[in-house]
């Protein structure tokens, strides 16, 4: 078994883009590939969940946020910021989302307008509880779920590269 730390190394450094030769590592190829139905089902669960929610609680928010990836990662931006307790300017919502100051300035007075985020200091700004409560709720969860089988299939790909390479003499195959 792996040290605690260098399977954390090997985690990290896991170049799960590069696979092998077919002829060589057949099993490899096809727990890779368990991997990438496991992130595509995860995508389609979020899609689901996001939609669904289209019809729940906080209807008009969740339109909002669901509409382009921009308005989604704001969110995340908003999220983070009341979390930490760490609001932040229209200028790092712009360099964060790599977006045009104007971009930026108009989501957060739109949100602002909707009652979706607040302006605790000056020109500062954090989601609302009602907008964590409702992410939380409703993304968290189905998020959670599908991360641990991603990440299941994540370690395993993992664990099957480190075995080839230093446990057997496949790894030495030309």
């Amino acid at each position: 078994m792996v040290k605690q730390v260098d399977y954390m190394k090997l985690l990290h450094s896991a170049d799960l883009d590069n696979k092998p030769p077919k002829q060589r590592h057949h099993t490899r190829e096809r727990i890779f590939d368990a991997y990438t139905v496991a992130i595509c089902e995860a995508e389609l669960g979020f899609y689901k969940t996001r939609k669904e929610r289209i019809t729940g609680h906080h209807v008009e928010m969740v339109r909002y946020f669901s509409s382009t990836d921009t308005r989604q990662m704001f969110s995340r931006v908003m999220i983070r910021a009341r979390i930490n307790k760490s609001p932040v300017s229209n200028v790092e919502v712009a360099s964060q989302l790599i977006i045009t100051y104007k971009s930026a300035t108009t989501m957060i007075k739109e949100c602002l307008d909707a009652g979706w985020i607040t302006e605790p200091n000056s020109k500062l700004f954090m989601s609302t509880t009602t907008m964590l409560e409702s992410f939380q709720e409703h993304y968290v969860k189905t998020r959670y779920n599908s991360s641990s089988e991603i990440d299941r299939m994540r370690r395993l790909v993992t664990e099957y590269d480190w075995f080839l390479h230093n446990k057997t003499d496949l790894a030495s195959e030309t």
